[in-house]
């Protein structure tokens, strides 16, 4: 099968004029997201996805997996847990064009590695995860060991409760770290959060909570995220931050829900 995503972005800002009277931020427009996709599948027994986005010069999921009664095993890269809006939901299903800040400051983006989700056990899916330095470009200098389990003790097509927790451990290799966050504007490269270049870094926790209840056309969802960068012999660096959204779909369908991605 294939399948595309294309967003297109406008991006306009008021009040940001400094005190020397220039603009803190450009407006911009662009295309956001030219994602194409091809995949072949098998339900409950294989899958392999290849997909590029032409606006971010990026690749995405690009991974084959095999599923049994042991579960599902997925090796090549894909989405790390920590962060639910990035980590196991596509552009296309967010609510908004992207995530909230607080998953741009945690998510840890796309690495290559090897994964396992079980969903054996009725209302629970759990995942374990290894990811290797680097994406398909190279980036990163870090491997992550990643969990996440979910529990949605309603899951109907028209009402579901999700409570999920994930964690992961980053061991960076380079001894340096960063947290920072763009504004819910892609287009811009000003971030409102940015630590510059942390040193003396031995590893990066990232903790997220996430729950969401849907009804129907309503969807209430939040997360908290927090980090926390360990340095050797020097003080570590902490930070947190957490959402709260609601939607009400205007044709009175339910969103899609799919407790694993």
């Amino acid at each position: 099968g294939a399948a595309g995503i294309f967003q297109y972005d406008w991006n306009a800002f008021d009040n940001d004029r400094q005190t020397n009277g220039s603009h803190l931020f450009e407006e911009a427009h662009d295309w956001r997201r030219q994602e194409f996709d091809l995949f072949v599948k098998k339900e409950g027994s294989f899958e392999i996805a290849a997909g590029y986005d032409f606006a971010g010069h990026d690749w995405v999921d690009n991974y084959v997996a095999l599923e049994g009664k042991a579960g599902k095993f997925q090796l090549g890269e894909f989405r790390t847990p920590v962060g639910w809006e990035s980590a196991t939901t596509s552009g296309s299903a967010n609510t908004f064009i992207e995530a909230g800040l607080p998953v741009e400051m945690a998510y840890e983006g796309r690495r290559a590695g090897l994964g396992w989700t079980w969903t054996g056990m009725p209302h629970w899916s759990l995942q374990l995860a290894w990811f290797v330095p680097h994406d398909l470009h190279h980036d990163g200098a870090g491997r992550t060991l990643a969990a996440r389990a979910v529990f949605a003790p309603i899951a109907r097509d028209d009402e579901v409760v999700h409570l999920g927790l994930a964690a992961s451990r980053e061991n960076r290799d380079d001894g340096t770290g960063q947290v920072r966050a763009r504004p819910e504007a892609q287009l811009t490269p000003v971030r409102l959060v940015d630590t510059g270049t942390l040193s003396h870094v031995d590893h990066i926790a990232r903790d997220g909570l996430e729950a969401a209840w849907m009804n129907g056309p309503l969807l209430l969802q939040g997360e908290y995220l927090a980090m926390h960068v360990a340095r050797n012999a020097e003080r570590g660096f902490d930070s947190h931050g957490y959402y709260v959204s609601a939607s009400w779909m205007l044709t009175d369908e339910s969103h899609a829900y799919k407790e694993t991605a």
